[in-house]
């Protein structure tokens, strides 16, 4: 999940307390104050993250929810698995989740912090993750989560707040990338021991990213900005979608790339477009320095605007996470408890579950 921070009230309703949800049958009622974040492929089925401490698994591509008992009622943003057994969760107040039996039970990790942490990412392979939140927070585990200490990004001396940390990833053990509020890119190639601050062509923030190899990565934020880079991260491209929506969760599944967002407005682009390839095939009304360069360089003006719009999924609440099954198949999840389900590329979706 991303924190969407400079989105007005909608941010406020993300995080607003007092919701209940029963069970009959393994059939889940919810109501319009829960909130789904996360969306996630693990051990042979879906798991679905979210307010107030739902985990609900799908083996049979959503036909039935299965609650998992995380014994929180506090969000879960964000969850990121090991493998098939071990996985985590983080949420508000610097909560942390850890599983050993595949999501059947969970227990509360010390992060030593109180913040919200929105993105945590596990290393498959290995037994190191990082979670990043609120004022430039940045943690790291050695332990497969067992335990965390932070790590730091220094910021430029002529910045005066710690922007938001939205989304995390890593490529390996020494290579990821971190994105967040004001269109902030920083990148690591030693583990997080040091992070550097990477030329954003974003001017707002970002929410959601992901990386289809060791080179190739897409972030999506504010008004309908889609950025991506080809060499891992090290420089980026942007362009601007022809709408003033957020866009706040993404997948890749192939060559395709699903984008969803405020206003439950959803869009599917193929990576082979032109759009993705490089060097930038930037349009006549793209300002000079779009072009990536150096570290610390100034931001560039607005990314290019392209006639592209993305379409609505039938609801009318945000929605911020997106899994594709296959190029037909995929569920999308957000605010007043809403799941949705497409199976002809996201040009129609049904309302599995919410109001």
């Amino acid at each position: 999940m991303r924190c969407l921070r400079g989105v007005g009230a909608l941010a406020v309703a993300l995080l607003v307390a007092g919701s209940a949800w029963a069970g009959d049958g393994g059939a889940v009622a919810f109501n319009s104050r829960d909130k789904f974040y996360d969306i996630v492929e693990w051990d042979g089925g879906l798991f679905v993250a979210g307010y107030p401490g739902f985990l609900l698994k799908t083996a049979d591509r959503a036909q039935t929810l299965e609650p998992q008992k995380t014994d929180t009622d506090r969000a879960l943003f964000s969850m990121s698995a090991f493998d098939e057994k071990i996985a985590l969760a983080s949420g508000p107040g610097g909560l942390m989740l850890r599983t050993e039996d595949g999501g059947k039970s969970w227990s509360k990790t010390e992060t030593g912090v109180q913040i919200p942490l929105f993105s945590v990412f596990a290393l498959k392979g290995t037994a190191k993750a990082w979670a990043v939140g609120l004022f430039n927070t940045i943690l790291h585990s050695a332990d497969q989560g067992k335990s965390w200490a932070r790590q730091e990004h220094q910021l430029p001396e002529d910045t005066d707040d710690e922007p938001t940390l939205n989304a995390v990833w890593f490529i390996d053990e020494n290579n990821g990338v971190a994105v967040g509020e004001f269109g902030v890119i920083i990148a690591t190639k030693d583990g997080g021991k040091t992070w550097t601050d990477r030329r954003s062509p974003a001017p707002d923030a970002l929410y959601d990213m992901a990386f289809t190899d060791a080179l190739r990565g897409v972030a999506v934020g504010s008004k309908g900005t889609i950025a991506f880079t080809a060499d891992g991260g090290a420089t980026w491209r942007a362009v601007r979608l022809d709408t003033d929506r957020h866009f706040f969760g993404l997948h890749v599944l192939g060559d395709m790339l699903y984008v969803v967002g405020q206003d439950g407005y959803f869009i599917s682009l193929s990576l082979k477009d032109k759009l993705f390839s490089f060097p930038f095939p930037a349009p006549a009304q793209a300002a000079p320095g779009l072009e990536g360069g150096e570290e610390g360089e100034a931001a560039p003006p607005e990314p290019p605007l392209l006639a592209l719009k993305p379409w609505r999924t039938g609801v009318y609440t945000w929605l911020a996470a997106v899994r594709f099954l296959s190029p037909e198949e995929g569920l999308a999840a957000g605010g007043r408890g809403r799941i949705l389900k497409t199976t002809d590329g996201g040009k129609t979706w049904t309302k599995l579950t919410g109001r």
